[in-house]
């Protein structure tokens, strides 16, 4: 009997052993399988190849969101990512509270900014064709700068419309077009604006032909100082408008260079570094443009009669500014995307952005129409007055002025001394 109960003693322990060695490696899979999920690692080429159209999928299996999109994941204690450790782009900031307010209101501003400037663009350019039908032609520098300044305008005006896709109103990718062409409109606009500035020049050397009008408009002039030797320095400085001109189509390619790789690119390092060559270029370019812009400048200004100063010396002044500003935006982009994809543009810089460029605008267009004298261009028979100037205005002249130029058609306002 006794033998009896010791056999069933040690069945019992054998399988209580048994049980208990299962669950041990029940918890032990559990264990590993947990370990397993933890340590998931994305794979967008298998997965998820577009990353939800938000995105690129990159070398190492993980998506690049473009900007404002965001990855998610299921793991546990993991919600969404902002760096590239995930292989979707679901989440957008238009989902996000509250982003999603903040951005519609930054939208509402760049509309009501631009919008309203847009306007008054649009209707100093029509003037412009209108004032110049009237003699069948027109300054053309003139129409070439209000066209290009127009378009830069619109083309902030439009982005309002979306954020980067985020809202759907617009593809990431067309945003993204929108968004990086803006640099090349800066430069296109300031290159217009210096032959502008510079053909304004020509207008007061014509005023110069004769010896006597010199002596008569600056007496301490020197009878050796001849128009064409003026004629010879304004050529050999106008040259660097040019440089102008070669820098704005070496920019086109820059362009087409961060659009390649921003929407396409599947290296990491490759994008970052092109990121911050894009911003150092321009950087770089602005910086060299307002250097070269003053100095130059300062001479041309030297060899004119201070009569005929005032003028020039106003347009002067608000394309310096125009180049300040575009500085002031180059060195803020650099800050931003010192290091892409690890820094986050906050709102508030987003709205400055939208600012410097705004009042880039500002001040082009009051290179054409003064704020100091809108009062005069909303006037409808100053507006007539120089309507009947182009008409009783003999082109053919070689020594008149277009009437479409600011001095010719406010020569009809009622007053003096004006500068425009």
């Amino acid at each position: 009997m006794k033998l009896q109960h010791l056999l069933l003693f040690f069945l019992f322990a054998g399988v209580y052993s048994q049980s208990e060695n299962n669950a041990t490696s029940t918890v032990t899979n559990s264990t590993s399988t947990a370990t397993k999920v933890v340590t998931y690692v994305p794979d967008c080429s298998l997965r998820n190849p577009t990353c939800n159209d938000r995105g690129v999928c990159m070398s190492d299996g993980s998506c690049r969101c473009w900007y404002g999109f965001f990855g998610y994941s299921m793991v546990p204690g993991l919600s969404w990512s902002f760096g590239s450790s995930i292989d979707n782009c679901y989440l957008s900031t238009s989902q996000l509270s509250p982003y999603n307010v903040q951005l519609k209101q930054l939208r509402i501003f760049q509309g009501i900014i631009f919008g309203f400037i847009t306007l008054l663009m649009a209707y100093r350019l029509v003037l412009e064709f209108w004032l110049t039908s009237a003699k069948g032609s027109g300054a053309v520098i003139t129409k070439y700068s209000m066209i290009l300044l127009f378009i830069l305008c619109l083309w902030q005006t439009v982005q309002c419309g979306d954020f980067f896709g985020n809202f759907g109103n617009l593809s990431p990718k067309g945003y993204y077009v929108l968004y990086y062409f803006k640099d090349n409109l800066l430069l296109f606009v300031f290159s217009a604006l210096l032959f502008h500035w510079a053909e304004l020049y020509h207008e007061a050397i014509r005023k110069m032909k004769r010896e006597e009008m010199l002596k008569k408009i600056k007496p301490d002039y020197e009878p050796h100082l001849t128009v064409e030797d003026i004629l010879l320095k304004m050529s050999y400085v106008s040259k660097f408008r040019f440089a102008y001109v070669f820098v704005c189509g070496l920019s086109f390619l820059v362009y087409v260079g961060i659009e390649v790789i921003e929407l396409t690119s599947r290296s990491q390092s490759a994008w970052k570094a092109y990121i911050v060559f894009y911003f150092s270029f321009y950087t770089a370019v602005w910086i060299l443009f307002s250097i070269g812009y003053v100095y130059y400048g300062i001479h041309l200004l030297s060899i004119i009669p201070a009569v005929m100063q005032g003028r020039i010396k106003a347009v002067m002044a608000l394309t310096g500014l125009f180049s300040l500003f575009g500085v002031a935006n180059a060195v803020l982009n650099i800050i931003i995307q010192a290091e892409p994809g690890k820094n986050t543009i906050n709102i508030k810089t987003l709205y400055a952005l939208y600012a410097l460029v705004w009042m880039m605008a500002f001040f082009s267009l009051n290179i054409f129409m003064p704020i100091w004298e809108w009062h005069l261009w909303f006037n409808p028979k100053v507006i007539r007055s120089m309507r009947r100037t182009s008409h009783s205005h003999t082109p053919n002249s070689p020594d008149s002025e277009a009437p479409n130029s600011p001095d010719m058609q406010l020569e009809v306002l009622p007053r003096e001394g004006s500068n425009f």
